[in-house]
């Protein structure tokens, strides 16, 4: 009797150690997700100041272009994108869009992962920042998609900047797809990132590439660990798609050259250049 009332207390004191690491381990893990979540959106640490001023101007100077980028979250390049377009007069309105809080969620978009969008105060998904310039071949990445505690983040390629179009390798499980650039202006932070030094006839030939091959692609999580100059592709995820269009004509995003191409990767490509910034 006494052996086994040892060994029931010794399975029972196991099953304790057991479960009591099961609960620290989940603990970690939700303070994890919980920092991680706070960081969907960096709020603008620039003093908002009145514009008016500036864009009252014929000719803005390179001070001038500093404050109104400080302002909005906008490259000179586009900038001057609005103000050939008549639409000097939404610069006050994205202005008051970069600057104004906002309200986040946080919600799994498959079973291993989460994304964060901005909501109102019911609750519906609504624009952050709006995304006024963008030319085909742009690239968008946003850090606001995370397994666990970590931002594995997300990247889309602008398809056809007239209809507001983009192309992406969503989630695990789906197949790249077509969606629309409106989409990513409920981002609580993004980037608009464009190919330095190369025509805007170029990058459309790089959009329009990806449009015609690399629409309905399956999703898989380890493209880009075997790369190759095929002309066919069978897998691909969010970075690779955007990576494999630029490849084809001789760009490598990669900024690390690791094994596997991320969003981060490509933010930090010497071969691209800033458009828009929010939140980040």
């Amino acid at each position: 009797m006494g052996q086994k009332k040892g060994r029931k207390r010794k399975i029972g004191g196991i099953l304790c150690l057991v479960i009591g690491g099961i609960s620290i381990c989940t603990v970690i893990v939700a303070i994890w997700c919980y920092r991680c979540e706070q960081k969907a959106h960096i709020a603008v640490e620039t003093e908002r100041i009145n514009i008016e001023a500036i864009l009252q101007k014929m000719v803005w100077t390179e001070a001038d272009y500093e404050v109104l980028q400080s302002q909005t979250g906008l490259a000179p390049v586009a900038l001057n994108a609005l103000v050939e377009q008549g639409r000097k007069e939404e610069i006050p309105d994205l202005q008051e869009m970069y600057f104004t809080p906002i309200k986040v969620r946080c919600e799994p978009n498959t079973i291993v992962s989460k994304e964060e969008y901005v909501v109102d105060e019911a609750g519906n998904p609504v624009a952050g920042m709006s995304i006024p310039y963008v030319e085909k071949g742009d690239i968008l990445v946003t850090f606001c998609s995370h397994f666990l505690g970590w931002r594995n983040g997300h990247a889309a390629i602008v398809i056809d900047e007239e209809a507001g179009l983009v192309l992406e390798a969503q989630v695990l499980g789906s197949p790249s797809v077509v969606t629309s650039l409106k989409r990513w202006e409920r981002y609580p932070s993004f980037m608009v990132l464009r190919l330095k030094d190369a025509s805007k006839e170029e990058r459309a030939a790089v959009g329009e590439y990806a449009k015609a091959n690399l629409t309905g692609v399956p999703y898989r999580l380890t493209a880009g660990l075997w790369r190759s100059g095929s002309e066919t592709i069978s897998g691909t995820q969010c970075a690779h798609l955007v990576w494999y269009a630029y490849d084809h004509f001789g760009y490598d995003l990669d900024s690390d050259g690791g094994f596997i191409v991320t969003p981060y990767d490509l933010s930090q490509s010497e071969n691209l250049e800033i458009i828009q910034k929010y939140g980040v």
